[in-house]
């Protein structure tokens, strides 16, 4: 089984496996799909080996690699060249066109704007299904069975959980994050007969405008200064609803919370509701995972 350059079974050149988990509580067993990942890396790889009649066997072989979310492929992928949507329609039409993987419609289906166009760069096409995902209200996951689906930035809550003697949350941390959270926003377009278009959106006062966060936002299909100025105001906004509070909670190993749902936790000092961003599994039966908290300036 140890693989040798690109070939073999565990090589990390095109190999994905598919992790599943058997939880059992009394007669009670089922055996539980925890994902679809690609392979990226092989860390280590070695046989053991035992003397059977004088000759020598391989009783087994150990292989440690680093897989990742079948996104990666997006990822990797990128586009030849730039592209524009054949059509304007539907975002979950274009979606399927570059996403190359099943796509689950979980959202209401919106157009997109005219002049998009997608740039031929690393992680470009990955770039374009989360532009196409923002189009829809949300952030795009892998589900376990290895589809798109949409994450809302709202949505309802799938599972609450309790802190405390009786409860399966052991702790909840705390982290501020501000890396995200900009003052201001500066856009340079360029109009058809080639003129620079500028915008800009930003605060005027209070903290955030204390000490400057500059971002600057592109768009190929931005040319006019009505577009730029939506543009602009668009990602400012989302900029000042990004601000949040992540918080680490630790539980009892639970199958059924996702990356994008909507967790809920009673019994702390006040009542907690976020969107899971990251999940921990260890081997202990515990599971970590992040809520994050948005917060409204």
């Amino acid at each position: 089984y140890i693989p040798s350059g690109s070939s073999g079974l565990f090589s990390p050149f095109g190999t994905s496996i598919v992790i599943t988990q058997r939880f059992s509580a009394g007669s009670f067993s089922e055996l539980v799909l925890i994902g679809w990942f690609k392979i990226v890396r092989l860390v280590d790889a070695r046989d053991s080996t035992a003397v059977v009649n004088g000759r020598e066997v391989t009783t087994n072989t150990t292989l440690t690699f680093e897989f990742r979310s079948l996104d990666e492929r997006v990822l990797r992928a990128g586009f030849p060249s730039p592209q524009q949507p054949p059509a304007l329609g539907s975002c979950y039409v274009e979606l399927r066109r570059i996403g190359m993987l099943p796509v689950d419609q979980s959202v209401t289906d919106r157009g997109l704007p005219e002049g998009l166009t997608w740039v031929a760069e690393r992680g470009g096409r990955l770039a374009a299904v989360q532009e196409l995902a923002s189009g829809l209200g949300g952030v795009a996951v892998v589900t376990s069975d290895g589809r798109w689906r949409i994450a809302p930035h709202e949505g309802d809550v799938v599972a609450t959980l309790h802190l405390g003697a009786h409860g399966t949350v052991m702790a909840i941390g705390h982290e501020i994050d501000t890396d995200g959270v900009y003052s201001d926003v500066f856009g340079v377009f360029e109009a058809e007969d080639g003129k620079p278009i500028y915008a800009h959106a930003g605060v005027t006062d209070g903290p955030l405008a204390i000490e400057r966060n500059i971002r600057y936002a592109a768009a190929g299909w931005v040319n006019t200064q009505e577009l730029a100025d939506s543009h602009v105001q668009g990602v400012f906004a989302e900029s000042l609803r990004s601000q949040y509070t992540d918080r680490r909670v630790s539980c009892v190993l639970n199958p059924l919370i996702e990356i994008g749902d909507f967790v809920a936790v009673d019994g702390w000092h006040r009542p907690l509701l976020g969107q899971v961003r990251s999940i921990t599994n260890a081997d202990d039966a515990v599971m970590d995972f992040v809520i994050r908290e948005r917060v409204t300036l």
